[in-house]
C-alpha cells in the first residue's frame, strides 16, 4: 500500500511498488530468416499519482538514490513469475534482462541471482541473456567480472548493451566476458551517414571475426533494416520489428 498521496516530485524519488511495476517484452528478430529469437524484458511503471512514468526517469532516479538494487530485485521477481509461460510458448528463445553497475557490484548480487536462477525452470540458464551497458562493464569489480564468467559457464549469455556510447578501453575489452554486442540506436538512426555506417560495419565485422553475436538496437525504418541485412548483422530490435508489449500479447499470438 502507498502512504497518503505524495507530491509528484517526491513520488519520482521512490522505488515503484510491486503492484505498479510490470514488464513488457520487445522481440529480437534474426535477420537471416526473420525468426523471433528472443525478447528483452523491459520494466514499466504506472503510478496512481503520476500515471505512466518513463523508464529512463525512474531507472535514473533509482540509480541516483541508491535504490536500483531494490528495483532490480523487483524486476527479477516479476520475470520469475512470467518466464515459464513465455518459454512454453517460445521454447527456443532467449530472454534478456538488464543489470546495472550498482547491482553487479553489490556484495550479495551473486547470492541473490543464484537463488533466483534455482527458482526458474530446468535449463533456464541456456535461455537467459544478461545485458550490461558498455559503461557498466568497464566499471565492474574483479569479483563481479569473475561472477559473469561463472554465469557464462552455466549457459547464460552476457550482452554489452548500448555499445559505442561508453568509455571502452579496447585494451581491457578483450579480457571481459561477453557473447553479444548490442549496437546503440544512435548509430542505427544515422546509418545513412558515412561515418556511422563504417562504425556499424566495423562492429559487425569484429563480431563475426571473434564469434560474438551482433544486435542492432532501435531499428525503425525499412532502409535501416535492409542496410543491416546487407552488412550481415545477426539480429535486430526496434519499433519496425515489434514494440514492447505485455506478456499476454505475446502469449495470444498464433
Amino acid at each position: 500500500m502507498y502512504p497518503s498521496a505524495p507530491a509528484p516530485q517526491n513520488a519520482l524519488h521512490r522505488v515503484p511498488a510491486m503492484g505498479d511495476l510490470h514488464l513488457e517484452y520487445q522481440p529480437l528478430i534474426q535477420l537471416s530468416n526473420e525468426a523471433t529469437v528472443g525478447f528483452e524484458a523491459l520494466s514499466r511503471w504506472t503510478d496512481p499519482v503520476l500515471g505512466v512514468v518513463p523508464p529512463e526517469t525512474f531507472i535514473s532516479n533509482s540509480e541516483q538514490t541508491g535504490e536500483i538494487v531494490q528495483l532490480g530485485h523487483q524486476v527479477l521477481a516479476l520475470l520469475k513469475t512470467e518466464f515459464p509461460a513465455l518459454l512454453t510458448k517460445y521454447p527456443t528463445i532467449r530472454i534478456s534482462t538488464n543489470a546495472s553497475t550498482t547491482e553487479l557490484n553489490a556484495p550479495d548480487f551473486a547470492e541473490h541471482f543464484s537463488i533466483w536462477l534455482k527458482a526458474l525452470p530446468p535449463n533456464a540458464a541456456h535461455h537467459l541473456t544478461l545485458e550490461v551497458t558498455e559503461t557498466s562493464l568497464m566499471q565492474l569489480s574483479e569479483v563481479a567480472v569473475a561472477y559473469l564468467h561463472t554465469l557464462r559457464e552455466m549457459g547464460i549469455q552476457i550482452a554489452i548493451d548500448d555499445f559505442g556510447t561508453g568509455q571502452s578501453s579496447l585494451a581491457r575489452l578483450h579480457t571481459l566476458p561477453f557473447d553479444v554486442i548490442k549496437i546503440d540506436k544512435s548509430f542505427i538512426h544515422q546509418l545513412h551517414q558515412p561515418m556511422a555506417f563504417e562504425i556499424v560495419r566495423w562492429v559487425i565485422t569484429f563480431g563475426q571475426r571473434f564469434g560474438k553475436k551482433v544486435v542492432a538496437e532501435g531499428v525503425e525504418t525499412q532502409d535501416q533494416y535492409d542496410m543491416l541485412r546487407t552488412l550481415g548483422c545477426d539480429v535486430a530490435q526496434g519499433f519496425l520489428l515489434g514494440r514492447p508489449a505485455p506478456l499476454a500479447h505475446w502469449l495470444a499470438l498464433p
